[in-house]
């Protein structure tokens, strides 16, 4: 079961949140990242010096590499030790699915991260800032390593805002502890064994997925000018939503004067920090609504003493089709999307873990001894749900504006059962539009004369999740 900081220490939701913490989950990341622009205006005192700190280690590299003759000479060895970034453990952001682990600088990616910054400098562009940008270059350089990069530099801040909030909340004494940098004694995370350490929510912005656009692009669409001088410079592959990184790094690394409008764009910029109230993508939000559906609709599960795995689908089912019945007559399906008219959907990984989180919510308050879970060697599952070992269901949820739809019937639910090893699963297929009359076509006729090779046949439960007219209206 997913666990907030708030229930594990034993505080009410409302009173962490009024601290201006994020009440993260403990046992997995919500990807958000620390944005270094925003910690410019944060309103924790503890971390008003925060971007002063960053700009002054980023200024030392700088002014190193600037020295240096040649790679790995005494100025380089200076600047590489700089750069060397430990992993980050306890801050519940980022992209570690799965756990709270950062992901650290290694010594390839800081090579990869001094030579690209020594060419900048030697082009006359010495501005700090270019590391906070480095994920536009460097191919392995995302915004989950930038913030595990910020978030080392300015970790004495962030354990002494964490000390206080703690002391202001009165965290229960019972809550075992354990010693970080600097001294600090915090509680403990049951999962990670890493101390707890709280961000605020106004330095958190979205953290991009990996199939998202580039990151370059998605910076450079705020601004049309750039836009279409990077148009002139790189041509047509603008419009390619997956152009390789290398293509604007050689494009901007050839075009100095183009850097140095983008950097000081950038420098200007004044982000708003992610809408954690509103919650567009679905990122957290989930689970508060998911708690809320269970106790506003419950259901009575059960399973007989010794149950088949057929009594198992069978409840898996009536799991699936209760959330059918809440979208499409209870309104739930108002979460599925990102505003109030419901004509902008949330992303699919928001609407599985609303999924996720009421069927588990189901199970607990039902006290079944079956076990959620959402780990598959072969990537992620949905929903798992396994009564002891050789009972296991796969609920695999998509949304019909996935344009990979009918790839996730014929092969990617099959390929999660192999790796899980079971001959039961249930696909569900949930619809916010988006699907052509073909592809609709197309998953029709691929369910209706399926063939898996003498396998069980996924059950499908389809749910309409579009905006309903007013009752009046029918």
């Amino acid at each position: 079961m997913t666990e907030r900081i708030c229930d594990y220490l034993g505080v009410k939701p409302e009173v962490l949140d009024g601290t201006g913490a994020f009440n993260g989950f403990l046992d997995e990341d919500t990807k958000l990242f620390i944005d270094p622009r925003l910690l410019k205006k944060t309103a924790a005192p503890e971390l008003k010096e925060s971007y002063q700190r960053i700009r002054d280690r980023f200024s030392k590299v700088i002014t190193l590499l600037s020295l240096s003759q040649t790679t790995g000479d005494y100025f380089w060895r200076r600047a590489d030790n700089i750069l060397d970034f430990p992993e980050v453990r306890g801050l519940c952001i980022g992209y570690c699915s799965g756990s709270t682990d950062g992901s650290g600088i290694g010594e390839e990616l800081r090579a990869e991260m001094l030579t690209t910054a020594k060419i900048i400098i030697d082009a006359g562009h010495e501005h700090p800032e270019l590391f906070e940008v480095m994920g536009l270059f460097e191919k392995d350089i995302g915004a989950d390593r930038i913030c595990d990069m910020i978030a080392n530099i300015i970790m004495p801040d962030l354990l002494a805002y964490s000390s206080q909030i703690f002391n202001d909340i009165g965290v229960c004494s019972s809550i075992p502890r354990v010693r970080a940098d600097m001294g600090y004694v915090l509680p403990q995370n049951p999962h990670s064994r890493a101390p707890i350490i709280l961000v605020p929510k106004d330095v958190l912005n979205h953290l991009p997925l990996a199939h998202s656009y580039q990151d370059i692009g998605r910076v450079v669409a705020f601004n049309q000018d750039l836009r279409k001088e990077l148009n002139q410079i790189i041509g047509d592959v603008w419009s390619k939503r997956r152009t390789p990184k290398w293509v604007y790094k050689r494009a901007i690394l050839n075009n100095p004067e183009f850097f140095e409008r983008f950097i000081r764009f950038y420098q200007n910029s004044s982000p708003d920090a992610y809408d954690l109230a509103l919650d567009p993508l679905g990122l957290r939000n989930w689970f508060d609504q998911a708690m809320q559906v269970v106790r506003d609709y419950p259901i009575q599960l059960a399973l007989p003493t010794n149950p088949t795995a057929e009594d198992v689908v069978k409840l898996v089912l009536r799991i699936c089709n209760h959330f059918k019945r809440l979208v499409e007559n209870n309104g739930l399906h108002k979460l599925l999307y990102q505003d109030r008219a419901c004509t902008i959907p949330k992303h699919e990984e928001a609407a599985q873990a609303l999924f996720f989180g009421i069927a588990d919510g189901y199970c607990q308050a039902n006290n079944l001894d079956i076990s959620p879970e959402t780990n598959s060697g072969r990537g992620h599952v949905d929903l798992k749900i396994s009564k002891g070992y050789n009972i296991r269901v796969l609920t695999e949820m998509k949304l019909s504006s996935n344009k990979r739809l009918v790839h996730g019937f014929t092969t990617q639910l099959e390929e999660y059962k192999k790796a899980e090893q079971t001959q039961h699963s249930i696909f569900v297929i949930v619809d916010v539009g988006g699907c052509s009359d073909e592809r609709w076509a197309e998953l029709e006729n691929v369910i209706s004369y399926a063939d898996f090779e003498n396998q069980r046949v996924p059950t499908v439960v389809y749910v309409d999740g579009k905006k309903k007219p007013p009752a009046s209206k029918l």
